[in-house]
């Protein structure tokens, strides 16, 4: 496919949605490619009269604009522009109209169909997970079209069978958490061990402070304490600096609704830290797809899911060399192939 325009529609800036698209347009930019951000009806309309088989229309959501599914439906029929709907969430399932529902979750698993056809229109339907893709399938449908490509990211393959735990200082073990916090990535959970601040550890017969530091905003104000330190959100490569500086010994990522791929767990992998994480979506995916040899993943259950967890960092602190982390983006293949690079 010979491609001489791309056209974006990605409406949000912030989370993992912004970022997947940043790191496309660095690519793009990188490369010399032409691309033009559509920001509402007005723009898309005017600017279709452009559109053939030798453009790409990449379409993340339409949130925040006035662009139905109906509009990039038609324009898709009319001028064979090759559609791109990579999948963050749920969004492509629930209707335009639902979107200003409040009791609508685009992060959660719907039970209906969608009502427009633009998963069967597109020329791809990335999913960034297994867990996804499947899910898609599950209520939509399979689709010749669905394609499962991970994002393009820094994950640092060759260290991720390691572990590294800094030293325990003055009994205190400090527990980072690298994700924003809401009702859906696990406000619930987090309340109920946040508050967990003293520790009397049998085997060594020491009494130890657990201290937490949340790197990300929390919805919640009530989340607060003596022993919870709220660091504020962090430019993204920052944060392997961020642990060390606070000595992290491990990570918790307890989302309550699943995650679509998660860049956040991205940074926990190659930290080397031991993480204690909720088994659903692509967290627990991409996890187990790791080899786990040093037992450094542990999956959130119970309190005592959690108490395994303190243990393992309390026995094997002092253990590894922290990991020199290459934060290059690795650009898979399929994008190169994608944009004709």
């Amino acid at each position: 496919m010979s491609i001489n325009s791309i056209y974006i529609i990605s409406p949000i800036k912030e989370g993992g949605s912004n970022k997947y698209i940043n790191d496309l347009l660095k690519l793009l930019k990188q490369n010399k490619k032409k691309y033009i951000i559509i920001n509402n009806k007005k723009e898309l309309d005017t600017l279709s009269s452009n559109f053939s088989n030798n453009n790409i229309l990449i379409v993340q959501n339409l949130i925040n604009t006035n662009i139905k599914f109906i509009d990039i439906e038609n324009i898709v029929n009319n001028t064979q522009i090759n559609l791109i709907l990579p999948i963050h969430d749920f969004y492509f399932i629930y209707s335009n109209e639902n979107m200003n529902n409040m009791n609508i979750n685009i992060h959660e698993i719907p039970t209906i169909k969608s009502n427009h056809n633009l998963l069967k229109i597109a020329k791809y339907v990335i999913f960034p997970s297994q867990f996804m893709l499947d899910k898609f399938i599950e209520i939509e449908g399979s689709n010749n079209n669905y394609i499962f490509i991970p994002h393009n990211d820094n994950i640092n393959i060759n260290n991720t069978y390691n572990i590294y735990i800094p030293p325990i200082l003055n009994n205190q073990i400090n527990i980072g958490i690298i994700t924003n916090i809401n009702e859906t990535k696990g406000y619930s959970y987090y309340k109920k061990l946040c508050y967990i601040n003293k520790l009397f550890h049998e085997q060594t017969n020491k009494k130890y402070v657990i201290t937490y530091y949340i790197f990300g905003h929390v919805d919640n104000n009530k989340l607060l304490n003596h022993y919870i330190h709220r660091d504020g959100i962090y430019k993204e490569d920052n944060i392997y600096n961020k642990l060390n500086e606070k000595n992290i010994h491990g990570l918790m990522f307890l989302n309550k609704f699943p995650e679509t791929y998660c860049y956040a767990l991205t940074k926990g992998i190659n930290t080397q830290l031991p993480i204690l994480y909720t088994d659903i979506g692509a967290v627990g995916e991409r996890l187990r797809n790791i080899n786990n040899i040093n037992n450094r993943f542990h999956i959130y259950k119970d309190i005592d899911s959690f108490y395994n967890f303190i243990d393992y960092i309390i026995k094997n602190n002092n253990t590894g060399e922290k990991p020199e982390i290459n934060i290059n983006i690795n650009i898979n293949p399929f994008y190169l192939e994608l944009f004709n690079i």
